[in-house]
């Protein structure tokens, strides 16, 4: 029986996190062209404006901060996951 009850609470929350990121994941593929998971400098300076993270988005100092954060030794290249850590922690803040 608890297993039962274990796996319905789980069930709702990976449903509640998959609806959560359903928009992200989306704009995501969009701008990911070549669908090989890793987008551009240009690319996520596209994702940040499209997502309206950024109080002034056409402020390209704070867009560079965003991506000294996300792409540290600034190869120019991000993944999914990388982007996806760095807003929800940017939505934590």
């Amino acid at each position: 029986m608890y297993t039962d009850f274990n796996k319905i609470v789980l069930d709702f929350q990976l449903q509640e996190h998959e609806r959560f990121i359903f928009k992200f994941v989306s704009l995501y593929k969009s701008i990911d062209e070549d669908r090989d998971g890793i987008i551009d400098e240009e690319q996520f300076r596209q994702m940040v404006y499209q997502m309206n993270v950024l109080d002034r988005p056409q402020h390209p100092g704070e867009q560079d901060g965003m991506l000294k954060i996300v792409d540290p030794h600034n190869n120019k290249k991000m993944t999914f996951s990388e982007i996806m850590h760095l807003f929800l922690n940017h939505m934590v803040d």
